[in-house]
């Protein structure tokens, strides 16, 4: 098993601490509310994605190319194209939900036609 500590930059002007466990499977781990709750944050996203702007100390890059390399070779990138197509599935259906309330209240307004 390898461990691999990284901090990163939080809102604030302090540092959250992701910890990545490699085995044969990727595991990662950061001490922020969400995910000492063991949920999904930002911080774990952009580790997993290597996004370079969330490493609190830039001398870090190479360790978070050295994850990106295992990361390549996971499921990571389809779970997370999944995710954010989720993601565009709801905010579709929320604008669909935002119309169709928007046309009911001007019907209930203006008056609902009666079918005979």
């Amino acid at each position: 098993m390898k461990l691999i500590n990284l901090k990163v930059k939080s809102s604030s002007a302090e540092f959250y601490t992701i910890i990545v466990e490699i085995t044969d499977t990727i595991k990662v781990h950061c001490n922020c509310g969400a995910g000492i709750l063991g949920k999904l944050c930002k911080h774990k996203i952009a580790v997993l994605s290597g996004d370079k702007n969330i490493l609190f100390d830039q001398k870090d890059e190479l360790v978070l190319e050295e994850i990106n390399g295992v990361i390549s070779k996971s499921d990571f990138f389809n779970l997370n194209n999944e995710l954010e197509s989720a993601k565009k599935a709801v905010e579709i259906a929320k604008k669909q939900e935002s119309k169709a309330k928007n046309k009911l209240e001007t019907a209930i307004k203006s008056g609902i036609k009666i079918n005979s």
